[in-house]
């Protein structure tokens, strides 16, 4: 089983930080790996080792809000870029269907009715359900691989009489 790691962008909002902990403690119980970079590693022009993170990185959770970053816009910009799988946690009042519309997973949040718990589970969720269909599309590609060489080898042997 290989390991799944998400790289989470934020936006340095006091609203974020329980949600950011939750989802690091959850991941690190299921043995996946989470990217947070510290606030001093994060421009808007990104940094090497912030696109290494991302590159790493089967997904990225970006929290979207009227004010977002402009780092977070980067580091969302670059994971799209690569194709990386984007879940975007939504504030009110950000328009979410144009996100939907890009093929953006949304969890959308209310700041002022936040209960604890409830929206990190559903992300969570979300990210089991993302690391069981990698791993199957990894068990298919090897099952096919290993049609493939077994054919292969009949082949040569059949050659050889």
């Amino acid at each position: 089983m290989s390991i799944y790691n998400v790289f989470i962008s934020y936006n340095m909002s006091v609203q974020e930080t329980p949600i950011i902990w939750q989802i690091q403690l959850m991941a690190t119980h299921y043995d996946m790996g989470v990217f947070v970079p510290f606030p001093e590693d994060r421009r808007p022009k990104l940094l090497k080792k912030v696109k290494t993170l991302i590159d790493k990185s089967n997904c990225l959770i970006g929290f979207f809000t009227k004010n977002i970053a402009r780092n977070s816009l980067a580091e969302i910009n670059y994971a799209l870029q690569k194709g990386k799988k984007i879940i975007a946690v939504v504030s009110n009042g950000t328009n979410k269907q144009e996100l939907e519309n890009l093929g953006i997973k949304v969890f959308p949040y209310d700041i002022d009715n936040y209960k604890a718990g409830e929206l990190e589970q559903k992300i969570f969720t979300y990210l089991l359900e993302q690391q069981q269909l990698k791993e199957e599309q990894a068990n298919a590609v090897a099952t096919i691989i290993g049609f493939a060489g077994g054919l292969l080898l009949l082949y040569l042997l059949s050659k050889e009489k």
